[in-house]
């Protein structure tokens, strides 16, 4: 059961992907499907107490991160800034939400920091090597792509865990 719903998440990353590159826009049908099959996955090996808990933990630090960027664009620009709207796109805001349940919440910061930099080195790349192309970035598109791969290294590596922090520790002790 878990491998066929790291499929079904896998295909639904891979169907965000595909639409936010081409259009910029995502299916909420989509994400909502997303969401209940990350919750499917996670449930089978966490009790719902637990995944509650850490999703609600990852969500206060996309707010708290949200909030920060609100404050810093407002006063950059001297005037009250909502920067899903402006900024950064209602799809992409929901999507970073509901990736928080598959990740315990140092994993999911550890994600969303890399992930946001490496969404960033490709934009900076792909406006370098492509300037006439849109200036928006498809955040949630490369979000999933990012997601895809570690759900590829979720099941084909032993001990790597995105709700557990083994993997993490372990990198650090035997490494640093």
């Amino acid at each position: 059961m878990q491998i066929a719903l790291f499929f079904l998440l896998g295909i639904l990353s891979l169907f965000i992907a595909v639409e936010d590159f081409r259009s910029r826009k995502i299916s909420l049908i989509v994400l909502l499907l997303w969401l209940l099959s990350a919750l499917g996955s996670v449930l089978l090996k966490h009790s719902l107490k637990e995944v509650f808990f850490n999703a609600a933990l990852n969500c206060l630090f996309v707010l708290i991160v949200f909030f920060i960027l609100t404050v810093y664009s407002s006063a950059k620009e001297k005037k009250i800034i909502n920067i899903i709207d402006t900024k950064i796109g209602m799809g992409d805001f929901i999507f970073f939400l509901v990736l928080g349940i598959s990740f315990s919440p140092s994993n999911y910061i550890l994600f969303f920091a890399a992930s946001s930099f490496l969404t960033l080195i490709w934009a900076i790349s792909a406006r370098l090597l492509y300037p006439k192309s849109s200036k928006e970035i498809p955040l949630a598109g490369a979000l999933a792509v990012q997601f895809i791969f570690l759900l590829s290294l979720r099941i084909f590596i032993s001990g790597f865990d995105l709700y557990g922090d083994a993997w993490i520790i372990n990198f650090l002790f035997n490494n640093f």
